[in-house]
């Protein structure tokens, strides 16, 4: 009986090890930062995360402004074309969705 409970507890134990990587997505946007004030605004973002060519984006900030989204060659990259409108630093949220599932990455403006 003790036997088949710590093997069933080890079992479960090794399945929530084995799912919880998949459920938190880590998603890498390069630069990492930026900085305000430049003499020019534009901005090109590259991100990384396993299927993220899948999510649609939108920035939920005035202080950038979106305007354009390219899928790379593989289903795991998008390039994001921004216009930087903010004078000072701050943060600005970038919003991925797919489906039920909505992401959101903060990026920093210096």
């Amino acid at each position: 009986m003790r036997y088949q409970l710590t093997a069933r507890t080890f079992t479960a134990c090794l399945l929530f090890l084995w799912l919880v990587p998949g459920m938190c997505q880590e998603i890498r946007v390069e630069p990492p930062n930026w900085w305000v004030g430049m003499s020019n605004a534009n901005l090109q973002l590259m991100v990384h995360s396993p299927g993220i060519g899948a999510y649609s984006i939108h920035i939920d900030s005035p202080k950038a402004e979106l305007i354009k989204v390219t899928k790379g060659d593989s289903p795991n990259y998008l390039f994001l074309d921004l216009v930087v409108n903010a004078t000072s630093a701050t943060e600005i949220p970038l919003v991925f969705r797919h489906e039920a599932k909505e992401i959101r990455v903060p990026y920093t403006l210096k």
